[in-house]
């Protein structure tokens, strides 16, 4: 019986649960972590969409904006961004997606909702696998909401982010 006590001493405890915690911080933020499918823009509206797969990056990234941005961290085509909505006007995102490219070092892009014209209706197409290697400004649909276009500005990228 006195073996048992001394196997489980306080210290062995302590010891156990401070390896145990960082065995879990190691693992749970990739577990914990599922995020949504990030939201189309309004009529008329500009998103800026900050790749930022880290949480510090995501801090980083929503630490540079006002307080009134509306923003969120959210999955757009396979990659965790952060979403930052309400722009009216291109020029205006434009800049702050170069200014926030610039500061954090992350990659930074502009959508806008699709251009629906009279003479074509907005049908959605059935889901197409795509070469990973297309152009950035073209879009497939995974959903019944076609996804917006994508204007790639000139960003920065942090480490090696193409996929093999």
């Amino acid at each position: 019986m006195r073996h048992l006590t001394r196997t489980f001493s306080p210290r062995a405890i302590a010891a156990s649960a401070i390896l145990g915690a960082m065995a879990w911080g190691s693992i749970a933020p990739n577990a914990i972590a599922q995020v949504g499918e990030c939201l189309p823009p309004q009529a008329g509206e500009y998103l800026i969409l900050v790749i930022a797969a880290q949480e510090k990056e995501q801090e980083a990234t929503l630490d540079l904006l006002p307080s009134d941005s509306p923003a969120s961290v959210c999955n757009y085509l396979g990659e965790i961004v952060v979403r930052i909505g309400g722009y009216r006007d291109i020029e205006e995102a434009n800049t702050w997606a170069q200014s926030l490219a610039a500061q954090t070092g992350l990659g930074a892009f502009v959508t806008r909702p699709p251009q629906v014209t009279a003479e074509t209706p907005v049908v959605p197409a059935e889901p197409t696998p795509e070469p990973m290697a297309s152009s950035p400004t073209s879009a497939s649909s995974s959903s019944s909401l076609p996804l917006p276009n994508v204007r790639v500005i000139p960003a920065q990228q942090v480490g090696n982010r193409s996929r093999a």
